[in-house]
């Protein structure tokens, strides 16, 4: 992870999220069967059923110029030593593995990582490389000096080896920010019915979830896949039963100018004929607003026709044809308001109340409630039992 990064609180966290938005986009880009670590030996690590895989150290930068990758920096040379130690470990695994540097700054040709990272080097190039490594180390400074002292420790071999292995991604391959997401979201195949940001979103808060609880339980950040797979394709369907019916009453808004309008409607007379507190009214008319732009959305996008909305209207009234009646034979029932208030209360409590739309229940019960107040501004329902309807039929 690069130190490249101010040494600002901020910028740190940065390094860290980039992580993260890497590990997303190489499970999005990898084959069945692969895995993605993170903080697994290397910033991120893919690693291939085939037995290849990739190592990568992420170099975020918030700077305005320049890089992180500099020649004499410490990100370069501390990487290349992680790199060398690996492969002359014994584990196969390293001996072919790509070694990549990413950073979302753009690196100038002629820069000593850019030239390490040329893909099809000749054996002359790999040795003018070493020399370079070489020569730059004979005056280090402090801070990295340790580094280019373990290095060039190295034999020619071993550190031509890794050169040839080295591959850099700088700003000029979208690799950070919305350029990288817009290649997360091409790769996830999200269907178009369906909002691919919401669903790398999601994705983003379950790859976090899943390596926290990794972490604390003392285990190495690794997800698969096959998993990221698996948790897409469950978001997708979500999304997709959502969009066919209501969407929960936090994703529809109520705007300040509808909610405004509506206190001008039928439905609210309705109310005040039998004198609710304005708490009640407040939250039927959100009701009201909520129900009205997600029946628009639903019969806009084809998912329930005009005769199931008939069907979901036609069960609110003949739930509350026998509320009214009870309510009317009640010893309670000589005072018009108080029963009306008594009808409303009855009739406006519908958690425990199902009711169809098409071929699913209604979950959110502001879906029901506003059906009924649509209801009410039809003159189909009403609250006082002295009101006569039609009177104010003809809502809109």
């Amino acid at each position: 992870m690069s130190d490249y990064r101010d040494h600002s609180v901020p910028m740190s966290a940065a390094g860290y999220i980039y992580q993260l938005e890497r590990a997303l986009y190489h499970l999005s880009v990898s084959p069945k069967g692969a895995r993605v670590g993170v903080e697994a030996g290397e910033d991120v690590v893919v690693k291939r059923e085939d037995g290849t895989g990739t190592a990568e150290q992420d170099k975020l930068s918030g700077k305005g110029s320049g890089h992180p990758l500099q020649d004499r920096s410490v990100n370069l040379w501390n990487a290349l030593n992680i790199w060398l130690k690996a492969a002359t470990s014994g584990e196969p695994w390293w001996e072919k593995a790509e070694l990549h540097f990413v950073t979302n700054r753009t690196v100038p040709p002629q820069s000593l990582v850019a030239r390490l990272g040329r893909e099809d080097l000749s054996d002359n190039e790999v040795r003018e490389l070493v020399k370079n490594l070489r020569d730059l180390a004979k005056n280090p400074a402090d801070s990295v000096a340790p580094h280019m002292r373990a290095v060039v420790a190295y034999e020619n071999e071993a550190i031509g080896s890794v050169i040839r292995r080295i591959r850099l991604y700088d700003g000029r391959f979208a690799t950070a920010g919305e350029s990288l997401r817009e290649k997360i979201r091409d790769r996830l195949l999200v269907p178009d019915d369906v909002d691919a940001d919401g669903v790398v979103n999601e994705l983003w808060g379950w790859i976090t979830r899943m390596l926290m609880d990794l972490w604390l339980e003392g285990s190495e950040g690794w997800v698969s896949r096959d998993a990221l797979v698996r948790q897409r394709d469950a978001i997708i369907q979500g999304r997709q039963r959502n969009r066919q019916r209501e969407r929960a009453e936090r994703l529809v808004p109520a705007p300040p100018c509808k909610v405004s309008e509506a206190r001008q409607r039928p439905f609210v007379e309705r109310m005040l004929e039998v004198d609710l507190e304005d708490e009640d009214i407040d939250i039927a008319i959100e009701s009201y607003v909520r129900f009205m732009s997600e029946r628009l959305r639903i019969e806009r996008d084809g998912e329930v026709t005009r005769d199931e909305f008939d069907g979901f209207f036609d069960q609110l009234k003949e739930r509350w044809r026998p509320i009214v009646r009870r309510n009317l034979r009640s010893p309670r029932g000589v005072d018009p308001v108080a029963t009306g208030q008594r009808i409303f209360e009855e009739t406006t409590e519908v958690l425990d109340f199902q009711v169809i739309l098409g071929d699913e229940p209604v979950r959110y019960p502001y879906f029901k409630r506003g059906g009924y107040h649509r209801l009410a501004d039809d003159d189909e329902v009403w609250w006082l039992p002295t009101y006569q309807p039609g009177r104010n039929a003809g809502g809109e």
